[in-house]
Order: C-alpha cells, then structure tokens, then sequence
C-alpha cells in the first residue's frame, strides 16, 4: 500500500510536557484524562481534528504529537487537568518543536 504523498500528509507538532502528581499515574490514565480535557473543552469535531497521541511518557516527562494548527488548544488542554482519578496533578509545557529531536 502506498503511503500519502507529502504534499497531502498532515504536518505535526511536538510538545513536551512535565508532569507533578503526588502519586504515580500510568500512561493510560494520563492519555485518558488528557482527551476527555480535550472533549469537554473543544467537543467531538475539535478533539477529533486535533489527532493527538502520546509519544513517550516516563513518569514525570512526555512527549504528544498533534496537529500544526493546534498548538494553543493542545496547551489548554493540558492546563486544565487538575486530578487524575483522585490525585492532585499539574501538567506544564516545557517546549513545542516541529520534530523529536
């Protein structure tokens, strides 16, 4: 199967993020909570346009990818979690780039 050309293939962001909890939260968990942050505040059509997806989490910093035109709703949604199943969280971006490395 052939891949999209460039031309047509969407372009990505990249933001790392640092986590605070004060108790262990899975990737799961993390995932989940960021995308019903992103439902509630932006609905189907604008979470789903956003195409988010956690890259790497280790358990105090992660990686997301989303789309390019979606850096200020991809900020506020991270800003707005607060808890995650119970535990007091704050979620910061450190930094957005146009590739990993």
């Amino acid at each position: 199967m052939r891949s999209r050309l460039p031309v047509l293939r969407g372009r990505r962001r990249y933001m790392i993020f640092e986590l605070e909890a004060e108790a262990e939260i899975s990737p799961k968990d993390l995932v989940s909570e960021i995308i019903s942050s992103q439902f509630s505040l932006f609905g189907d059509a604008g979470a789903s346009r956003n195409r988010l997806k956690l890259i790497a989490f280790n358990g105090r910093y992660g990686l997301l990818r989303f789309g390019h035109m979606k850096t200020q709703e991809t900020r506020a949604s991270i800003a707005a979690i607060r808890s995650i199943h119970g535990v007091r969280v704050a979620l910061r971006s450190k930094g957005v780039s146009g590739t990993i490395k």
